[in-house]
């Protein structure tokens, strides 16, 4: 919950765009991880798994900053 209060009070605070669109896709990975150990209970499987897992999250964060910003640049 203080993730997502955190989330919000970026974004209305007005901070650079690019700036704040990274912090969000931050916080959502975090919140993505945090949900797969707790919640799925994924901290009881082997550890390859779990170092699988925190790349795939680490991959589609930095692709969707990635895009953010490319779009950014053309728009």
């Amino acid at each position: 919950m203080l993730l997502s209060g955190v989330s919000f009070a970026v974004i209305e605070g007005g901070l650079v765009t690019a700036i704040a669109s990274a912090v969000v896709v931050l916080i959502a990975g975090l919140k993505v991880r945090l949900i797969m150990v707790y919640f799925m209970e994924l901290k009881s499987v082997p550890r390859n798994w779990q170092v699988m897992y925190t790349v795939w999250i680490i991959a589609a964060s930095a692709l969707l900053m990635i895009g953010n910003v490319v779009a950014m640049v053309k728009g």
